[in-house]
């Protein structure tokens, strides 16, 4: 299957399928297909752009940023202090923009962008208003 075929696929299982208006649920199969779209997106600017590691904003961000880390072949930050201007910035997405405003020159890459957000990521796999309820939260941290 094409990536625009995938594109299109996991669209319909994230919007249609679901028939939930103001939430939507990410599975691990999801959270995978994601992933390896964005991952493969960033290896592209990292060929021109190399990173020297990948920082995962806790906690939201810690899966995506391992996976970016493993495909990327590159280290994954646990602590902010070592963040240099080489250095990926991953999250689970962007709500307000509070949480990634202080990553001025760092390229970021969030699963899912909110359009209201102070911030724009430099990649994101889909823009939306609803609230995400992703598979690694627990059931009581749902929305």
């Amino acid at each position: 299957m094409e990536a625009k075929e995938l594109d299109v696929v996991l669209e319909y299982t994230l919007f249609d399928e679901m028939n939930c208006e103001k939430a939507l649920f990410l599975s691990w199969k999801q959270f995978g297909e994601i992933s390896s779209i964005l991952a493969k997106k960033v290896a592209n600017i990292h060929l021109r752009q190399s990173f020297d590691a990948v920082y995962a904003l806790p906690k939201g961000g810690l899966c995506f940023g391992a996976v970016l880390a493993y495909r990327l072949g590159i280290p994954l930050l646990m602590d902010s202090s070592s963040v240099t201007k080489r250095t990926l910035i991953a999250d689970n997405c962007v709500k307000t923009g509070k949480t990634l405003a202080s990553f001025t020159t760092q390229v970021k890459v969030v699963l899912f962008y909110h359009p209201d957000s102070s911030v724009v990521p430099d990649l994101y796999f889909r823009k939306t208003h609803k609230k995400i309820n992703f598979c690694w939260e627990l059931k009581s941290e749902r929305n």
